[in-house]
């Protein structure tokens, strides 16, 4: 059995697990490499916090299991204690296509604490002089209080005749917070996905140096030292910046040489000794997907085998099929002055290449998808308010605010020290859609101002782009769809695109209209049972394609599948035969 088969039973039941892997020592206590000499019975209890031997301490991962209360535990399931109460709560990510990270997926677990003996748990219980007293809960998290940004995973899943954790599905998170044991014995577990781990508040790029000046410089000193020793903490050439002034340097054990003051449109100053020497994080001509693996694998340590790179798998899949068919020309040119919190930068980065990267909690890997046109040769999901939706579930808004008619893109950014305003940057791109600000249709103009500090000149291509693709999708309002499918359409996901069709849309006769949307919510409302989707249109307008292959026939003559896939050129009218308009280039 599968969890695809028995989530699509009657009368299925319902079991959840949650595990939690916390860090533990692979050692033996007082055997080598661990050099503690403690007597019988005072040993460590194998975690951080109690080690006797910090220098030789080595990581492994412990797993601790618990699961809802039912009749019978299943053998496979054990150790796992039956200490959860009620159903998790769930929240789910959600993102607002290229506008940025968006909201983090969430997760709460309400359980009791209990007494339980320490056989299984403390490694060396058969030397203490007396039993363990207390309770698991208040054992565990003053031995091992280390947890917060380890793995929490919920399982959900159903008990079937021949159990097996293939029944289940498993959503990973990161362990946020745990809080109690209350008065009445109770705690609560927290998670975020993933993405949490690059909150502001725990990650700076560039790291903040804490090397100083020996001495004071002048605005046009050529070499400065920094306090003996300190060099060895910077890169052997690159950018430094001091105060408010960036510059060029090699370096030769303490002392650098300055190839560059004032760099990056800054003013070179005097400085005093004990002022902070910051390393600059440079990205030169950087493509825009590798500057955001290399923030989540260097920076936030996630592990580069949660990010499907180079798979060979679909579009959506697939980072590098993103960069080969929409992102090959963002290639970024910028210097990082200051400690800045990585997530501030992914806003940024998603912002202006339009793109969106998000936690996939079932597959446990982050995605990274391009703000596009939809695809016209992936298949997508169809859904209707008779064969999927759940009844009376639907909500249709307009989302007027979302609405645009001029996007305006500041970019070349003039001096690195000073903030985004209009004055700061010598170049802006401007597409209006004028028809649509017309009295005939909205009679009113929405403006973006947009400020692309991550372009530069050689970026010009990249700013008519970005105003392209936000005026393409946002010319009109989109529709914001809120829907409850059963668990047995569950493979619908954040990202996804579905084409949805309801008697709440209709067309000017009245019939029901089917619009492309893209799912960019989805959470568990009746955990196991039912979810709840939010999607928003996908209203690209007019038609698009991919460069074909000239194998390809005449357009009036090339099957459906080719026509949604590649660009076909029009005749000098604009129009094909069949009445249909000429496809566009964004």
């Amino acid at each position: 059995m599968t969890y695809a088969t028995e989530k699509i039973k009657s009368g299925r039941e319902l079991a959840t697990v949650i595990e939690l892997d916390l860090t533990e020592c692979s050692l033996t206590y007082g055997n080598a490499p661990c050099t503690a000499t403690g007597s019988a019975g005072d040993e460590c209890y194998n975690t951080r916090k109690t080690c006797q031997d910090v220098a030789n301490f080595a990581n492994t991962t412990t797993t601790y299991r618990f699961i809802t209360p039912i009749e019978s535990i299943p053998p496979s399931i054990a150790p796992a204690y039956p200490a959860i109460l009620g159903d998790p709560k769930f929240s789910s990510s959600k993102f607002d296509p290229g506008g940025g990270l968006g909201s983090r997926a969430t997760v709460s677990i309400k359980l009791t604490d209990f007494a339980v003996h320490d056989r299984g748990i403390d490694p060396y219980v058969s030397t203490r002089a007396s039993a363990a007293t207390g309770t698991f809960w208040g054992r565990l998290k003053a031995r091992n209080p280390h947890y917060i940004g380890r793995t929490l995973r919920v399982r959900t899943g159903y008990i079937a005749d021949a159990f097996s954790w293939s029944d289940f599905q498993d959503k990973s998170y990161v362990i946020e917070r745990i809080d109690g044991p209350d008065k009445k014995g109770e705690l609560t577990i927290y998670g975020k996905d993933l993405l949490k781990l690059a909150d502001d508040d725990r990650i700076q790029i560039p790291v903040l140096s804490t090397g100083s000046l020996s001495a004071n410089i002048t605005d046009v000193a050529s070499s400065l030292s920094v306090n003996s020793g300190e060099g060895a903490d910077y890169a052997a050439s690159g950018t430094i910046s001091i105060g408010s002034e960036d510059i060029i340097y090699t370096r030769s054990g303490d002392t650098f040489t300055l190839t560059t003051r004032g760099a990056n449109g800054t003013t070179a100053a005097d400085h005093d000794a004990g002022d902070t020497v910051q390393q600059c994080k440079v990205y030169s001509a950087v493509n825009v997907v590798d500057i955001i693996h290399e923030i989540l694998t260097d920076y936030v340590g996630i592990s580069a085998a949660k990010i499907p790179y180079a798979e060979g798998g679909s579009p959506l899949d697939d980072w590098d099929d993103e960069k080969a068919d929409w992102l090959s020309g963002h290639n970024f040119t910028r210097t990082i002055s200051k400690p800045t919190g990585a997530q501030t930068l992914l806003n940024e980065l998603c912002a202006q290449a339009q793109l969106n990267v998000w936690h996939d909690l079932v597959n446990d890997e982050i995605k990274l998808k391009a703000n596009t046109p939809p695809p016209g040769n992936v298949a997508v999901t169809d859904l209707d308010d008779t064969t999927n939706i759940i009844e009376d579930s639907i909500d249709v808004k307009d989302d007027q605010e979302k609405r645009l008619s001029q996007i305006w893109v500041y970019y070349n950014k003039l001096d690195n020290s000073k903030g985004n305003d209009k004055e700061n940057f010598s170049r802006v791109y401007i597409q209006q859609d004028a028809t649509r600000e017309g009295v005939d249709l909205y009679d009113s103009a929405r403006v973006r101002t947009i400020f692309a500090n991550w372009m530069t000149d050689a970026n010009a291509a990249q700013a008519a782009q970005l105003a392209g693709r936000l005026l393409a999708r946002y010319s009109d309002p989109p529709k914001v769809i809120s829907f409850t499918l059963d668990v047995k359409d569950d493979a619908l996901s954040i990202g996804d695109l579905a084409d949805i069709s309801t008697h709440k849309i209709q067309d000017a006769t009245g019939a029901t209209a089917a619009h492309r949307v893209q799912i960019i919510e989805k959470a568990e409302s009746v955990p196991g049972h039912q979810n709840k989707y939010q999607a928003i249109t996908s209203s690209f307008i007019g038609s698009y394609g991919f460069i074909g292959p000239n194998t390809l026939n005449d357009r009036d003559v090339e099957s459906d599948e080719n026509r949604q896939a590649y660009a076909f050129i029009a005749p000098d009218s604009g129009i094909f035969a069949d009445g249909d308009a000429a496809y566009k280039i964004i």
